[in-house]
């Protein structure tokens, strides 16, 4: 790469890519909101080599109880990064974004999840940039990155601008 370009990363479809150039050439100051959870930590393929059925969302094992116990707390740490949305995410810094983590995990869970992100993506956050939440369009973010399908359709709902990630 040249001196003074920035990395930009686009896996939508081509129709689609001067839409995303554009979106991006007007976030700078602006605060993107990124979900944690199958967003940027890969919980699903953790949770299906256990054995977890992943089709049934929400799970009714997969409680906030579950996530708190020695088991649960394991497999949040065990979970790999999401490689397309952490470029996704730095292509939003690089476009001069705030960035800001989000998470519906219970505030208990803010050690596990600090570590997991010093370990994975630390390069990309700031302290005190995490919040838990289980609704993140309060935070009044500019755009939001987020998996889970409920809180895609609130954020829509709010007229916000949202990147979803592509799971199979």
């Amino acid at each position: 790469l040249k001196e003074g370009f920035d990395v930009v990363f686009y896996a939508g479809k081509k129709n689609d890519y001067i839409k995303y150039m554009i979106t991006l050439s007007e976030l700078k100051g602006k605060t993107a909101c990124i979900d944690i959870d199958n967003t940027l930590s890969d919980v699903n393929t953790e949770l299906k080599k256990r054995g977890y059925d992943i089709s049934i969302y929400p799970h009714p094992e997969l409680n906030e109880e579950f996530w708190k116990s020695p088991y649960g707390k394991q497999l949040l740490s065990a979970a790999l990064p999401i490689k397309n949305t952490l470029r996704l995410v730095q292509s939003l810094k690089n476009a001069g974004c705030n960035l800001v983590f989000a998470t519906s995990r219970p505030p208990v869970l803010a050690g596990i999840t600090y570590d997991w992100i010093n370990k994975n993506i630390k390069p990309l956050w700031q302290k005190n940039s995490v919040i838990f939440t289980k609704n993140k369009t309060a935070l009044n973010a500019d755009i939001y990155v987020e998996d889970d399908p409920f809180e895609i359709l609130r954020i829509i709902k709010a007229n916000k601008a949202v990147f979803i990630p592509r799971w199979p």
